[in-house]
This record gives structure tokens, sequence and C-alpha cells, in this order.
């Protein structure tokens, strides 16, 4: 059988930076001027407009350093290891014989980076630096072929690799491997007199080597049948004069693996997966998303369902806040989504039921703005009750009112809160602290935190409340106008009302008559009926230019602390979803939590709570001599979500099998 061999580089590829590059800012941190020279000449290296024993020369010409300053260096590239290569080291562990680094660098700052990945000092290609005896660097080993022009290609050379040759890497020098040693090949195997092929002479500087006359005496270039392929790796740099000669493009390692049919960390790249996210979600998810290798793209516009439905084709995970609506059309057209992620705490943007039923998993954020939308309400309920609002406007007309009529505290008055959930619970503690006395009614039974009330019924906080703030779900069927004329006739006159919840959930025809007859005093809106999906279309509502009225464009969650904090739960459950099954905190499927099994397959099944199921899976399990090393199942009224991790290689056979089960909505093999 054919041994395919692993050619790395190691700066921009094994880890994210250039190893040289980190240990001149670290020598040379009080001059500026002359790491930006450094970095400008390893860019220079990078695309071959300078010889490379040139470009180590002026770097190090530049440079004042020792053992001191590299310590310090291995410290900080210990911080720098390709995510994707991290992900896999168990692949390295596993092939110690298979995988060699190659470097323009110096093995003093690779070694101790590579040990821990098993890779032997002995399959490190690279330079070494020469010390005196305080420790100080004066110098390099010119010896080294890597320190040569073309010298990668000749240490490459110089191992006779045979079989298949992948070499991976970013810059000129990784690609000129390749062409060198494929090319001497097809000298060597043919008897022409110079190794390196015409088209090739060009790039020659005067201490270009000949690959097959430097060879050890009575060692090969490479047997007939070997082949050398390039591969641009991207996920650090990405040098298009480079990419455009590569045999291979790939975003990761998890991609490379995955592509060469090599065991990897996760069994789909995730560089080929694609993440949508809508209406400007903060930067934090985009940054999760990106670190763990999703392609992502972030509008900031919610989209209509026909835009909607031409961008989440080829989408495995969507992310939205309260604008888009995801319907079940939209998920008919989502052939690829594994899950969808509602940045905030409302869900009933998404048909969570035709969600279900396709197998799609739906996460939100219960708890992360809560205290975002409670500090508003407070602020508005006490600038509504000293008029502060039209008083504002007046002096902005250069209208001096200084009456304390109609101005009270909010200290001893009764505040109502309709629905006692996270954001309830937490307004009526704040409030409580500020001298107010809590009257709530939920539908659900609520424990009473602080000397807050249970009312006995939603009538009762109408009529006993200086101050009403609605909380309820965002359920449509059972909150659609849950406030109208008939709730605001049964309010005390010159009472105070909020709306922070949902837009539905209130009349806004009846609040406006009782704006305007005075059966209310003022008024906090921060949702409505029909928002506009982005800063571009106009706002328009029955409740602009009334007195006393505070009208906010949906901002309750919008702070910068809450966003992020949002922008961190919500991405973080649906990398934790994508990483190992876990659906805790789902608000549409069943519940389970568990953690990554380590020397495991773990498989996937969502289907049909219908009996009989489980029962064919595990025949398929047992038809091939499988091991069941671990089986969890969790189940709602409508689907079962099986999780097996099992102990041996799986084949295409038996992933087909198991999506022909019988009652199957969804099959997918996590690792």
């Amino acid at each position: 059988m054919a041994q395919k061999f692993y050619i790395i580089d190691f700066d921009s590829t094994f880890i994210t930076s250039e190893s040289l590059d980190i240990l001149a800012k670290i020598s040379l941190k009080n001059s500026p001027e002359k790491i930006a020279q450094i970095e400008q000449i390893t860019r220079d290296g990078m695309v071959g407009n300078i010889g490379f024993r040139e470009s180590l020369q002026k770097r190090l010409a530049l440079m004042s350093f020792g053992e001191a300053e590299i310590g310090k260096t291995l410290k900080i590239l210990k911080k720098l290891i390709t995510p994707s290569i991290l992900r896999n080291k168990k692949f390295f562990k596993a092939n110690p014989e298979s995988i060699y680094i190659i470097s323009g660098g110096f093995e003093e700052l690779i070694l101790p980076i590579v040990a821990p990945f098993g890779i032997k000092p002995a399959h490190v290609l690279a330079n070494k630096f020469i010390f005196n005896k305080e420790g100080k660097v004066i110098g390099f080993d010119t010896q080294r072929p890597t320190s040569k022009a073309q010298g990668k290609a000749f240490a490459v050379a110089s191992l006779a690799l045979q079989d298949e040759v992948l070499i991976v890497g970013d810059g000129f020098t990784d690609l000129e491997v390749k062409k060198l040693n494929q090319g001497s090949a097809r000298s060597y195997r043919t008897g022409q007199k110079d190794v390196i092929p015409s088209e090739h002479r060009e790039r020659r500087n005067p201490d270009s080597i000949k690959i097959a006359t430097l060879l050890p005496a009575g060692r090969q270039v490479a047997r007939n049948d070997t082949f050398y392929k390039f591969i641009a790796f991207t996920e650090n740099v990405r040098r298009e004069s480079i990419i455009k000669e590569a045999d291979l493009v790939v975003n990761d390692f998890d991609e490379l693996l995955f592509l060469n049919k090599a065991p990897s960390s996760v069994s789909y790249p995730k560089s080929r997966m694609k993440v949508l996210l809508l209406e400007n979600i903060e930067s934090t998810a985009v940054e999760n998303f990106k670190k763990e290798g999703y392609q992502v793209k972030a509008l900031k516009s919610a989209l209509g369902e026909e835009d909607l439905i031409v961008e989440i084709k080829n989408t495995m995970i969507l992310g939205i806040r309260s604008k888009s609506k995801v319907s079940k059309n939209v998920l008919k057209n989502a052939r690829l989504l594994k899950a969808i992620g509602t940045f905030s705490i409302g869900t009933d943007q998404v048909d969570l039921g035709s969600a279900l039923d396709f197998g799609i998993p739906i996460f939100n954020a219960p708890y992360q703005n809560t205290r975002s939308v409670v500090e508003l309400a407070i602020g508005e309920m006490i600038v509504l009750m000293r008029g502060v609002f039209d008083k504002s406007n007046k002096a902005h007309a250069k209208i001096w009112d200084k009456s304390a009529k109609n101005s009270n505290e909010i200290r001893g008055k009764t505040l109502g809160i309709i629905g006692y959930g996270n954001i309830g619970s937490q307004l009526s503690v704040l409030a409580e602290s500020l001298g107010m006395q809590v009257l709530f009614y939920d539908k659900v039974e609520k424990l009473a935190l602080g000397n807050a009330v249970k009312a006995v019924s939603m009538d009762e906080v109408l009529k006993k409340s200086d101050v009403i703030s609605v909380h309820v779900s965002g359920d449509r069927e059972l909150n659609t106008n849950l406030i109208g004329d008939k709730e605001f006739s049964k309010m005390k006159e010159g009472v105070v009302f909020l709306n922070l919840a949902r837009g539905f959930i209130v009349d806004i025809k009846a609040l406006v008559r009782a704006l305007k007859s005075g059966k209310i005093r003022g008024a906090g809106v921060d949702v409505f009926p029909e928002e506009p999906k982005s800063k571009d279309e106009p706002f328009i509502s029955e409740l602009s230019g009334l007195p006393n009225v505070i009208l906010t464009p949906h901002i309750g969650g919008s702070t910068e602390e809450a966003q992020r904090n949002i922008a961190q739960f919500v991405s973080g459950k649906l990398i934790d979803f994508m990483n190992t099954g876990d659906t805790d905190l789902s608000v549409n499927f069943p519940n389970i939590t568990l953690p990554k099994q380590g020397n495991a397959h773990r498989l996937l099944h969502i289907h049909s709570n219908v009996p009989g199921v489980m029962s064919q899976i595990n025949k398929v399990f047992s038809d091939h001599d499988i091991n069941i090393l671990g089986q969890y199942l969790k189940t709602n009224d409508k689907v079962g979500y099986l999780i097996t991790d099992v102990n041996r290689k799986y084949d295409e056979k038996v992933l087909e099998e198991l999506k022909e089960v019988k009652s199957t909505i969804n099959f997918r093999v996590l690792y």
C-alpha cells in the first residue's frame, strides 16, 4: 500500500505567525522601525522577491538576542499554534513516521513547540543558531540546507521519500519544494544533466543548489513513481500568487485530512460549513465562529422570506435577532441547516414546531440581556413619573417649566408586573430596593422574591398599581392583544404603563385612546406590532407625537454589555451542539448534555418518537459487530434524540443503513 508523507511548513502554517518576527518584536521592542523592516523582508522572501539566504541574513543583521529572548519567544509561540493543527493533535501523535516539519526558521524555536505532538527531532528540517559563550546568537549554521536558496527543496530531496509527498505551506519556498523535487525526479528519470527544469531556472540565485548533485553518495532523488503535491494552507495567510500555482487549496488542517481521507478530529471540516448571521449580531459571535474554522457571512439587516430562502440554502448554522422570521417555508428550503440561534430572549420569530419536525434545535439567550431591559424599565418609570420627557422637550423649545405638578417619586408607589419570568422577577428586586411595593401576576406558579406579593389575577394588578410593566412571553396565541380597551379601563387614573416585551401584546389603538383620555399619564413603549427591518425603513406609529410617551426602537436589550453576553452565550451553545451534540437549554429539542468522547466515533440520530426505532438502530450496530461505548436517548412528544458512541471505525454501509431506519428525521456523523 502506498505511503503518504506530510511535509508541513512551520511558520504561518503550524503556528499562526512567523516565529522570527515574534523574536524580533521581543528583542527589538524599542525599535519599531527595525521591526517593520524585518516584517517587510519576511514578506519579500515569502513571495520570492528576494533569495532566502539574503532574507535570513538581512533579518538577523538587524537583531541582537540570545537565550533569554528565545525563551520569551517560545512562551508566546506555544499560544500561537494554529487552531486546526491543535484540534488534530491526535493525528500527529498517531503518525510520527509520516510527518515532517520544514522551516527556514530555527530549530531552537521549533522543537519545543512540535515535541508535544509526537514529532521526532530528526523529522524537523530547519536552521540552527550559533551561540557564543555568553549565550548570545552570533550567526547561523550555513551548512544546513535550509539556510540556502531552494534549501527546503534540497532538504526534502535528501529524505528520498517514496510514494506520495504532500507539501503543506503558504509561501514561495514551500511551493518551490514541489516544483524542484518533482522536476528533479523527472530529470533524474530521463538522465538530463541539469536537475532544475528550464521553466524554473529564472528563479535560481548564485547560491542555488543542484539537488541531484548534492545528494549524499548513493542516494537517489526519488523513486520513479514518487508524486509531489503542493497544498496551499490558507487558515492563517492567504497569498494569491501562491494559491494559483497550488495543486490543492485548503482552509484548515481538518479540510486537508478530509480531502485525503485521513482520520480527523471532525467528520466534516468546519471550513466547509457556512454560518449566516443576520441583523448586525455583535462581533463576538463572528469571532467565535471564525475561531472554530467556520465560513461566516454577517449581514447588518434582517431578510424577507424570499431573500432568506436564497441565502439559507447552503447554510448550516443560522443566527438571527428579533426581526427575521423563520417560517416553515424557509425551513423547507434549508436542506443543510443543523441549528438556529436567536440572539435574543424571544424565539417567537421562529416556527419552533416546524424546526422540530425538520430536526433543527433552536437556542436562545434566556438571561443575558435581562439586566439591560430591567434598567431601561426603571429609567423610564422614573422619567415618566417625573414628567421629565415633556419638560426636556419644552426646555429644548426655550420654555422654562419648573412646575412640580404631576411630578412624583416612585418611592412608595405600587409597581404591577405582568409576567414574572427572568426579567419580571429581576425588575421586582430592583424596584423594591428603590422603595416600591411590588405586586405581580403570572399564569405559572412563581416564587415571589423579596417582599413582592403575588396577585390572584391580572385584574388585581391592573386595579391596584401606579405603574404597570408587561413582561409576558412571546407566545402569540396566548398573548396577542393581552392588553386592550377592557384592561386599560380597569387601571387607576393617571397610571404609567410600560411595554418592553412584544409589540403584539398591546392593542396600540386602545393605548392611544387611553393616553388621549388621560387614563394613562405616560407610557414607555419599546416594541411594536410592525417594526422596520433596517434603519433605512421609516418608523410609523400612531403613538408618535403624543405627550409624555417614550418611544424607543426595540433597544431593551441593546446595550454593549448585553449584546456581547448574548453573542458569547448563543454562539457558544451552537458551537457546543456542533462539536458534541449537546442540546442543553434548546427551547424546542430534548435537552441532553454530553462530554466529548475521546476514543470513539459519535453518531447523532434524530427520529420521530414512535415505537421500534431504537431496536432498528441497535440491530444495525449488531449486524455489523459494532460495540457501543455509550448511548444516550432523550425524547419529547414528537421526536427522539439519540447519541451513540462506538469504538470502531464505521463504514459507509453502516451510515446508509442508519439513515434508512424508519422514521429517521436527521442523521449526522459528529466525529
